[in-house]
């Protein structure tokens, strides 16, 4: 089996924007004191509504989509982490001009495909948590 440095590439390193070193840095970026990111953090839950949308093949997809606020703060801090983002050869999601038909181009030829869908694979990421620690 070949090492994971092997198939991703090396490792690539990244610094940090100045907005990311500190807690306070953080905060002053996003515009909000502890307290405010506390209250963020005690009611994440609660600032997504769920929905559902149906899929070609008419099952429901359902969608946590947070509220205006929320989206803010996420937003602000996707905007930082961004740029740090170093994609790697074998993504194909969520990557500009990569698709799910490139993917599968990758895939001509092979002998066998394995495909894979995790049931609730993406849980929410609580990025507020450590920052209120």
């Amino acid at each position: 089996m070949k090492r994971p440095a092997r198939v991703f590439g090396p490792v690539i390193r990244a610094k940090l924007p100045p907005e990311l070193v500190t807690r306070a840095d953080l905060l002053s970026y996003l515009g909000m004191n502890l307290a405010e990111l506390k209250v963020v953090k005690w009611y994440t839950k609660r600032m997504y509504h769920t929905f559902n949308i149906n899929k070609k093949s008419g099952k429901a997809r359902k969608i946590n989509a947070p509220d205006r606020r929320l989206k803010i703060v996420q937003r602000k801090i996707a905007d930082l982490l961004t740029p740090l983002y170093r994609r790697r050869n074998p993504v194909h999601g969520f990557v500009a001009d990569r698709s799910v038909k490139t993917n599968a181009q990758s895939h001509l030829g092979s002998k066998f495909i394995v495909n894979l869908d995790l049931h609730d694979f993406s849980p929410r990421l609580h990025i507020i948590a450590w920052l209120v620690c």
